[in-house]
């Protein structure tokens, strides 16, 4: 296989090389993504190249080429970039399960949280705290929603900072 014909310009940046030095980029790109696992023709993986806010996602497509006589020939290989793709879908993601006004969990995904954690941890205890802050209309009509927006937002605050990582929470009323 490591006779490699072609290599797009993702590629080559991705790990550091001239356009034209395929030979090299053979060897970086499976480096960085591993050898095919099979003897496919066309093969594919995905990569996350670092961490956190600074990760970028790849995808590599390694294609096979065959001469005359059904021999491989070489290989090609594709490489592109999906961090701004996986940027959105992350984005959308979080917007889909936690609340706009506090940033903790919706009622709904919280639900599907605590049915995850419980199935995944049968033998453990658990304690549930609900908290309700009484007749809150009444701060929102004397003192405006503007206000009442801010005491909603510090309470999700105080709980999100003073709470253990292991806690689930989320907003149940909206």
């Amino acid at each position: 296989y490591n006779n490699c014909i072609w290599a797009n310009t993702a590629g080559c940046q991705l790990v550091n090389i001239e356009n034209d030095q395929f030979d090299k980029a053979f060897d970086a790109l499976v480096n960085l993504f591993g050898p095919p696992n099979d003897d496919r023709e066309a093969w594919m993986t995905r990569r996350i190249v670092g961490k956190g806010d600074t990760a970028r996602y790849f995808t590599l497509e390694w294609h096979t080429l065959k001469d005359d006589a059904d021999r491989s020939a070489g290989v090609y290989m594709s490489v592109r970039d999906n961090t701004a793709e996986q940027q959105t879908y992350k984005q959308e993601f979080y917007n889909a399960t936690h609340d706009t006004l506090t940033g903790i969990y919706t009622k709904e995904y919280l639900y599907e949280m605590i049915h995850k954690t419980i199935l995944e941890n049968q033998n453990e205890d658990y304690i549930v705290v609900f908290v309700d802050v009484k007749n809150f209309k009444i701060v929102n009509d004397i003192f405006g929603t503007d206000f009442g927006d801010y005491a909603i937002k510090c309470i999700a605050a105080w709980i999100s900072t003073d709470v253990s990582d292991n806690c689930i929470y989320g907003r149940l009323a909206a």
